[in-house]
């Protein structure tokens, strides 16, 4: 009965840890995508503007969506939650 249990709650979470996976890649959008992929690589939101012809306040509210998306509190989290959650940069 004890390894019954174990086996449901072990499928039930990595069930329900599929479907955050697949919300979370569907919820950043392309241009989020993108944003991240340059905070990977270290640039600063003035250097991303540049690159990506924006303002560098269009990039600073990109990054607040992308925190709040993946419930992280700065830029490195986002990363590390980005790849963990497979979310290609």
């Amino acid at each position: 009965m004890h390894m019954v249990l174990v086996r449901m709650l072990f499928h039930e979470r990595h069930h329900k840890q599929g479907v955050v996976r697949e919300r979370s890649r569907k919820l950043i959008t392309d241009r989020e995508t993108e944003i991240l992929r340059h905070v990977q690589a270290g640039k600063s939101n003035h250097e991303i503007a540049q690159l990506l012809h924006i303002s560098p306040l269009t990039v600073k509210n990109h990054i607040q969506k992308i925190l709040k998306k993946l419930d992280v509190n700065n830029r490195a989290h986002a990363v590390a939650k980005a790849m963990a959650l497979k979310i290609t940069l």
